[in-house]
């Protein structure tokens, strides 16, 4: 299955919900991946929204929510793609699947510093991204982008 990179800016992290007979544990985020400018910073590419699905175990080792939306990330996500026979009209389709294989904050959307705790949160909330992450972000340089 191959694995490609894509940076952007997480827009929405869905509920965990259970599909499936097995009632599979699913949460979608969607990755918004700006286009590209040309020299002049003139947008000439179309942004691209990326659906993104987390199965499984994933979900905890992720630890995505609402409001890690707006966070610059790096992600490696798995594609992989099936064809399928309607069974309205006996066509041909095919389908594309984009799974998180891994998963780099770069800045967190609703934090103006980086070791800052939400006024909503607290020590104990069982949601709160743990301290090693704080840590590894208070060591990296910051830079002058508005975003």
């Amino acid at each position: 299955m191959p694995k490609i990179q894509l940076n952007g800016f997480l827009q929405e992290i869905s509920n965990v919900q259970f599909v499936g007979a097995n009632g599979t544990p699913k949460q979608e985020i969607i990755l918004l991946v700006p286009g590209f400018t040309n020299n002049f910073g003139e947008k000439i590419g179309q942004d691209d929204l990326w659906k993104i699905s987390i199965l499984g175990e994933s979900i905890d080792k992720f630890n995505l929510y609402e409001r890690h939306a707006g966070s610059k990330v790096k992600t490696e996500v798995y594609i992989s793609s099936r064809q399928y026979t309607s069974k309205k009209d006996n066509s041909i389709g095919y389908m594309v699947n984009v799974n998180l294989a891994n998963i780099e904050f770069l800045s967190n959307g609703q934090r103006t510093h980086s070791n800052e705790t939400p006024a909503t949160e607290t020590i104990a909330d069982p949601n709160r991204l743990p301290d090693e992450y704080f840590e590894n972000r208070a060591s990296e340089e910051k830079d002058d982008l508005p975003f």
